[in-house]
């Protein structure tokens, strides 16, 4: 994501200093793409990772309300707890082959 990010910004960079007469139509529609390949690279490396960073935060003190004690960051994401539940899906399936 990064590298595109670069590449796109510097392949952009000459049309944006250009000084010719014929560029002057294409010099906005140039700093526009480059401001929001910009935007949306800080916005995906950096905005979303700290918003699902704060929701983990809120289902961590969510936990805390309901059951009284903190519990670890792994324990309140919803693929551990995915997980844990499949694995013991397959741990119950295996009770019951062995009984039959």
């Amino acid at each position: 994501m990064l590298l595109t990010s670069v590449n796109t910004v510097g392949g952009l960079a000459p049309l944006m200093i250009e000084t010719d007469s014929d560029a002057t139509i294409l010099i906005p529609m140039a700093i526009a793409i480059v401001f929001g390949v910009i935007f949306a690279t800080v916005l995906t490396l950096v905005l979303i990772p700290c918003v699902f960073a704060i929701l983990n935060d809120f289902r961590l003190l969510a936990y805390r309300v309901k059951s009284g004690k903190w519990p670890k960051r792994n324990d309140v994401e919803p693929a551990t707890r995915r997980r844990l539940s499949e694995e013991a899906l397959q741990i119950y399936n295996l009770r019951e082959l062995k009984q039959i």
